[in-house]
């Protein structure tokens, strides 16, 4: 699966609901369900989930929330390695970025303790990833601290400058299309 494109056909449910309606369906069809059940599925849920009262929608939504954060507070590290540290929060943000726009999950440590106007041992932020995502990771955070001297290309939807080793523009977030080369 790719980011973006899963992002992006993710749109086509509707609100919070729909993304995890959409989730629930993708994962049966990647887990390999059979595709008339997971149509099934599909019919009844956009038959269906238009139809719950608004207040009930905000309840079940809250859940959600809450659920995520939970998950992301309780196995925040579990199987995940430190990719690089000592980074200041520019650097950090900016290869964050480039791994997760390359379909790779990262997580930042000590973010806002960099920030803080007090000494603080260890307040460097720190890139994690998974483990059996860090040699990809290795690459790409080489690839984006690499200087080769490219000239900065600008974004064809906004105009914005970037960096040559930018897939996506970091003003608008859309995807640059670099001229073909000849």
């Amino acid at each position: 699966m790719q980011l973006d494109e899963t992002l992006a056909a993710s749109r086509s449910m509707k609100g919070p609901l729909g993304a995890a309606a959409f989730v629930v369906l993708q994962g049966l069809r990647q887990a390999g369900a059979p595709p008339g059940e997971v149509d099934s599925i599909a019919t009844i849920l956009h038959r269906w989930l238009p139809a719950l009262p608004s207040a009930d929608a905000d309840v079940l939504i809250q859940v959600l929330t809450r659920r995520v954060d939970e998950a992301r507070e309780s196995d925040a590290y579990a199987e995940m390695v430190r990719l690089g540290g000592r980074l200041t929060m520019v650097e950090a943000h900016i290869l964050h970025d480039a791994l997760n726009q390359q379909g790779l999950f990262s997580r930042l440590k000590h973010e806002h303790l960099s920030s803080a106007d007090i000494p603080y041992p260890n307040t460097d932020v720190e890139v994690w990833v998974r483990a059996g995502d860090l040699d990809r990771a290795k690459a790409i955070c080489e690839a984006v601290q690499t200087d080769d001297g490219a000239a900065p290309v600008a974004c064809n939807h906004c105009n914005e400058e970037n960096p040559a080793h930018f897939a996506y523009c970091w003003a608008c977030g859309r995807a640059i299309d670099l001229p073909a080369e000849g």
